[in-house]
Formats: structure tokens, C-alpha cells, sequence
């Protein structure tokens, strides 16, 4: 049974010769078949490799799959959704992850860069989707939550000290009050 929710059925960024820096694959498409996700890849890139780089956003249909992509830098960061899939959804899924990156990596797209900050690459994607259903597509709340944040920017609950955490509570039940 088709799903009714959106979903990105894979995330990845690739670098200027086509290896894989990043890639996240949702269960219902190659998620266990290696093999399957270099061929994939290789074949995505033979595709897009001639592309400028740019801000728009380019759509390619790819063994029946809809694909959206941006080239940046040294760097090209893809999001993959089902045939079916509504391109503008599957754009704001990329230009989430794109603003995320572009925030926490302050605009430094070179795969040197994103090696150096592997991590907060890999958090980002994760934070975007989990198994191909999309979770957030706002870049700030995505920098947030890779943070460790509170959704407004805060120092998160867990990390204050109790004397912290009553002038929050005590702030926010005034702010409830008035």
C-alpha cells in the first residue's frame, strides 16, 4: 500500500568525482543492497556531473525515481522520492538540508570541510529524515536540534542548573500569566 505522508526515500552528497561523503537510504529502497547503492550512485552522477553549480535546483527522473538535486562548491547534495512523489516537497526536503549545512558549515561546501564536520553533516540528514519519512524541513529548527537546542535557540533544560531552570519556568509562567 502506497504511503499518504511524503517521503525522501534517500539523502546523499556526493563529491566533485562522484564518491559517496554522505548517504542515507530509507528501507523501502536499497538500504541493504551495497552494491546496488554504488551502481545507483554511480549512475546519478554520470547523469548530473556536467551540471553548473548554481541556487537553483535541478529535477532528474532516474530509474523511476524522482530525483532533486544542487551542486555547491566541490560538492552535490541529492534527494531521492518515489515516481509519485511531488517535486516541491522533495525540493523543500533539499533546501532543508542545504540551509542546515550551509548554517552549521557557515557556507563552506568543499568535501574537506564537510570531512572535518562529518558528523554534523551526518546529524543534519538524520535530523531531516528517518527512514524515508520527513521529519523537519525548517534549516533553523535542523541547526537547533544538531545543536542541541532548544527550538527557540535556548540552552536546552537538560544542560542548566537548577537555579537556570526555575528562572525559565519562572519566566515562562509570568509570560503565561500576563
Amino acid at each position: 500500500m502506497p504511503s499518504i505522508a511524503p517521503r525522501a526515500e534517500a539523502i546523499l552528497i556526493l563529491d566533485s568525482e562522484g564518491r559517496r561523503m554522505v548517504a542515507k537510504y530509507s528501507r523501502s529502497f536499497l538500504l541493504a543492497a551495497r552494491a546496488k547503492q554504488a551502481t545507483f550512485e554511480a549512475t546519478l552522477f554520470s547523469k548530473t556531473k556536467n551540471v553548473k553549480m548554481g541556487s537553483d535546483s535541478e529535477v532528474i527522473m532516474l530509474e523511476n525515481k524522482i530525483v532533486v538535486f544542487k551542486a555547491r562548491a566541490d560538492l552535490v547534495i541529492y534527494v531521492v522520492g518515489s515516481r509519485d512523489e511531488n517535486e516541491l516537497i522533495t525540493e523543500m526536503v533539499l533546501d532543508a538540508v542545504v540551509g542546515a549545512l550551509s548554517i552549521l558549515l557557515s557556507g563552506d561546501f568543499t568535501s574537506t570541510f564537510l570531512l572535518q564536520h562529518l558528523d554534523v553533516a551526518l546529524l543534519t540528514v538524520d535530523e531531516v529524515a528517518d527512514d524515508g519519512i520527513i521529519l523537519e524541513t525548517d534549516p533553523k529548527s535542523i541547526v537547533n536540534r544538531v545543536l542541541m537546542r532548544g527550538i527557540d535557540g535556548s540552552q536546552p533544560m537538560t544542560d542548566m542548573s537548577l537555579a537556570q531552570a526555575m528562572e525559565v519556568a519562572k519566566e515562562q509562567l509570568l509570560k503565561n500569566v500576563v
